[in-house]
């Protein structure tokens, strides 16, 4: 009987986390199926901005059962950068940090250091609190002639980066095509979880089983308690 009421217990959690994934794969998407946040506006006087990404480690975000399937099938990420004010052609890419920081090495660029997320009803928008700017000069080359960039992408006035997160640490740079000063965009972050198309169902069909036989057990534990005692005394 106990282990009939810790089966329903689990089930009710099953059932509440796949409820709430379905909830989350509900929210606001574009025409190519991803979630994506309102826009934010960068305006910067130097030749980049800089935004070092938390340290990822896959395994950290990921449940046992997850960890063995291949990234593209978990996320996709994408970040637009849309031309403004300007109209220079814009670059977004992402490298390693090692690789980063060594081409903005002695370069004039806004380092994000404060940045959070600002949650509204049905959406998110991140939000650059801070940045720190850098004493510097222009690029020795402009950024399409690196080689690199874990992802990139050059446009205008639309540049849309699409990347698939590894374990790593890893750098957003945010630049003109042509390495030239002035960066101004409003940004948009995208994510495409493949895996809520199927994890959010199974969760409810498992949370469904394990709570009819938790019901199974409650029902004949109770039965069998009765069957014991015996009917009650006149």
């Amino acid at each position: 009987m106990i282990f009939g009421i810790v089966l329903l217990v689990i089930s009710v959690g099953l059932i509440a986390a796949g409820i709430l994934l379905m909830w989350a794969g509900g929210n606001p998407r574009d025409r190519d199926g991803y979630l994506i946040s309102k826009t934010s506006r960068v305006s910067l006087d130097s030749y980049a901005l800089l935004v070092e990404l938390v340290p990822l480690d896959m395994n950290d975000y990921l449940p046992p059962f997850l960890r063995g399937l291949k990234t593209e099938d978990l996320v996709t990420v994408r970040l637009k950068a849309n031309r403004t004010a300007s109209p220079k052609e814009l670059f977004v890419g992402i490298a390693r940090d090692s690789d980063a920081f060594a081409y903005l090495d002695n370069v004039q660029y806004d380092y994000a250091v404060e940045y959070h997320w600002r949650v509204y009803p049905w959406n998110v928008r991140l939000e650059f609190d801070r940045a720190v700017p850098s004493e510097g000069t222009a690029p020795s080359r402009p950024p399409t002639a690196e080689t690199f960039w874990l992802a990139s992408a050059t446009g205008s006035p639309e540049a849309s980066m699409k990347w698939t997160p590894e374990s790593g640490e890893y750098c957003i740079i945010i630049m003109n095509a042509d390495g030239s000063p002035g960066v101004d965009a409003s940004l948009q972050l995208g994510a495409k979880f493949p895996i809520l198309g199927w994890l959010p169902r199974l969760l409810v069909a498992i949370g469904i089983l394990l709570g009819a036989g938790g019901t199974l057990l409650i029902y004949f534990g109770y039965a069998r308690r009765v069957q014991i005692a015996g009917p009650a005394a006149p």
